[in-house]
């Protein structure tokens, strides 16, 4: 696995541990700060509309998705 490929991996599951203990807005949080490091990586994009979609932020969480599909996902 190339050391990028490793660093978004630790941004996803960290999120994911967060998501997992209850803590959406800390997970929404690592999200965010890894979208502002990789702006184009479409899972951290999805995963981000999955909690606003689960969250009653559909609005927000349909943007992402969108932006996510328009990137490839």
């Amino acid at each position: 696995m190339r050391s990028l490929e490793r660093i978004v991996s630790a941004y996803l599951d960290l999120a994911e541990d967060y998501k997992l203990c209850g803590n959406t807005q800390r997970a929404l949080e690592v999200y965010q700060s890894a979208e502002e490091v990789f702006p184009e990586e479409q899972e951290i994009l999805y995963r981000q509309a999955q909690i606003m979609s689960d969250t009653g932020r559909l609005e927000e969480g349909l943007t992402l998705c969108n932006k996510a599909l328009e990137l490839g996902f």
